[in-house]
C-alpha cells in the first residue's frame, strides 16, 4: 500500500472515530488469558492489548456478558441510548457509572476537537 493511501486510510479512520462517540457498559464474568496480554520479560499487562485479545475468547471459555447500557452520540448530537430492562440494584450503580463515563467521554472529545481546531488555526 502506497504511503499516501495508507495515510489517507488512517486519516479516514480518525475522522470516523471523531464523528461519533460510543460508550457501552457490560456486567458479567470475563476470563482472560494473562499470557496473551502480559509484556514478556516485564510481567506487566499491556492494556492496549486487553480488548484486542479478549475478542474471540468469550466463546471458548466461561466468560459471559450482559449489556447494562449503551450510548451512541453522533457529531450532530443525535443520541441513541439503550438501558437494560429491569435493572437490579447493582446494575443501577453500573448505569450511573455509565452516565458518568458518557459525560467524561463527551467532555474529553470536546476538548480534543477544540485543541485540534486551535492547532489547525480554525479557532482563535
Amino acid at each position: 500500500m502506497a504511503a499516501s493511501t495508507k495515510a489517507k486510510s488512517k486519516l479516514a479512520a480518525i475522522v470516523d472515530d471523531l464523528v461519533s462517540l460510543d460508550v457501552v457498559t457490560f456486567s458479567g464474568n470475563l476470563i482472560v488469558d494473562l499470557t496473551a496480554i502480559t509484556v514478556k520479560g516485564k510481567g506487566t499487562i499491556n492494556f492496549q492489548d486487553v480488548m484486542k485479545n479478549i475478542k474471540g475468547v468469550v466463546d471458548k471459555d466461561e466468560s459471559s456478558f450482559t449489556a447494562i447500557a449503551a450510548t451512541h452520540i453522533a457529531l450532530d448530537k443525535d443520541t441513541v441510548q439503550f438501558v437494560k430492562k429491569g435493572l437490579t440494584e447493582d446494575e443501577e450503580r453500573l448505569y450511573r457509572l455509565h452516565l458518568e463515563a458518557v459525560s467524561a467521554a463527551v467532555s474529553a472529545r470536546s476538548a480534543m476537537i477544540a485543541s485540534l481546531m486551535q492547532i489547525a488555526g480554525l479557532k482563535g
